[in-house]
C-alpha cells in the first residue's frame, strides 16, 4: 500500500513554536524574509482571540539525510539543525509562525519591538460579553505594559 503524499496531522500551536526555538522547524531557501508588520501580527493575534480560523500550515518532514535547504529567519536567533537531525520545513504560514514566535519570546527586528505587543484587559472583555460577532475592536495593541489594563503577550505565555 502506497503512503499517501499529503498527510493531515493536527498539532498544537505550542509544539510548533518549540520546534521553531529547537532549531526542528525551519523556513527553505526560497521562501520570503519575514516582513509582517505589527498589525498584521496584532490582526492574527485579534482573530485568534475571537476564534476565527488562521488558516493551517504546511508542512514538509524531510527524509533523513536531505541537503541542508533552510536559511536563518533573520533576527529571530533560532538555531541551526544539530546535523544529522530530522528537519521540518514550514511550506506555508512562514509569516503567522513567526510572527506568534516573535510575540511570545519578545523579540526586537529594528523598530519593531514584538514585546510590546499587549492584550487590552478592558476590550478583551467587552468582547468577551458581547453577543456581536462583528466585534471589531483591536483587542491587541502596541504599547507599553502597565500590568493592569494592558498585559504584554510574552508575560502571559
Amino acid at each position: 500500500m502506497q503512503l499517501p503524499k499529503i498527510d493531515v496531522q493536527p498539532r498544537r500551536l505550542s509544539q510548533l513554536l518549540n520546534d521553531m526555538e529547537e532549531g526542528k522547524l525551519r523556513v527553505p531557501r526560497f521562501q520570503r524574509d519575514f516582513v509582517w508588520p505589527l498589525t498584521k501580527t496584532r490582526a492574527l493575534l485579534d482573530s485568534m482571540y475571537k476564534e476565527f480560523p488562521i488558516g493551517s500550515f504546511f508542512l514538509w518532514h524531510a527524509p533523513p539525510g536531505s541537503p541542508h535547504l533552510s536559511r536563518p529567519l533573520e533576527g529571530l536567533d533560532i538555531p541551526a539543525p544539530k546535523p544529522g537531525s530530522e528537519v521540518t520545513y514550514i511550506l506555508d504560514g512562514q509569516q503567522r509562525l513567526a510572527s506568534l514566535y516573535a510575540v511570545i519570546n519578545g523579540v526586537k527586528l529594528g523598530s519593531r519591538d514584538y514585546g510590546r505587543v499587549c492584550i487590552d484587559l478592558e476590550t478583551a472583555t467587552k468582547c468577551d460579553q458581547t453577543k456581536d460577532e462583528g466585534f471589531d475592536e483591536s483587542i491587541f495593541v502596541y504599547r507599553s505594559a502597565d500590568n493592569q489594563r494592558y498585559v504584554a503577550v510574552r508575560d502571559l505565555v
